[in-house]
């Protein structure tokens, strides 16, 4: 792969909106903070880890220099239980070097929805990560009767699932997905979307991959 691209500030405002805003009522929303991603649907059902990691790396490298679902499947281990955090994290360092992402383990904790400290943490990490176009990639734990689950998913069980970050709007602290499983049934249509902050804590049970 080519090195690294020289990088921006985030795009801002309407340029950046993009798709998949979510809105609360009676609040203005502040500009988008988002970076442009090159979303691709995972090629197996067990792949959202490897295909999660080739949308991180095209923050960084132009689509022809992105690496396959296929190679970074082989490359971390994922098999039919899919792609543990620790694999995400070998993921990360194949990609972009050692040192450039850093695993955060909320499992022993509780998950984010235990600890208001916790949540804190995470939201400033994804401010920086952003700001430092090294989108986060995140592990969340969605029942099929959860009332946190993003709005337009229909999964009927449990389902354990790696997406991306890419942006956020601070004043009402909503988040922007790209998903790899989109096109998949029991997900949202829609590759980009938007959920509540507080909503995605309650369902980050095990890990996150965030910027050093």
């Amino acid at each position: 792969m080519n090195r690294r691209r020289l990088l921006t500030l985030p795009l801002l405002g309407a340029a950046a909106a993009g798709t998949g805003a979510l809105s609360l009522p009676g609040a203005a929303l502040a500009a988008p903070v988002k970076i442009p991603l090159v979303w691709q649907t995972q090629l197996q059902d067990n792949w959202c880890g490897p295909a999660s990691l080739r949308i991180a790396s095209s923050a960084w490298y132009d689509e022809d220099d992105m690496p396959g679902q296929r190679e970074l499947a082989n490359q971390i281990g994922t098999d039919s239980n899919g792609s543990t955090r620790y694999q995400m994290l070998y993921g990360t360092e194949y990609i972009f070097g050692r040192y450039t992402y850093e695993l955060e383990d909320v499992e022993d904790e509780g998950g984010l929805r235990s600890s208001r400290d916790l949540r804190e943490e995470f939201w400033r990490r994804i401010e920086k990560s952003i700001s430092e176009w090294t989108p986060p990639i995140v592990n969340v734990v969605v029942p099929a009767n959860s009332r946190y689950k993003p709005d337009d998913w229909t999964n009927d069980h449990t389902i354990d699932h790696w997406f991306v970050i890419y942006g956020y709007e601070p004043t009402n602290r909503i988040v922007y997905i790209l998903d790899p499983a989109s096109t998949w049934p029991g997900y949202d249509p829609d590759p980009t979307y938007g959920i509540r902050f507080d909503y995605l804590c309650q369902l980050v049970m095990k890990a996150y991959l965030y910027a050093f």
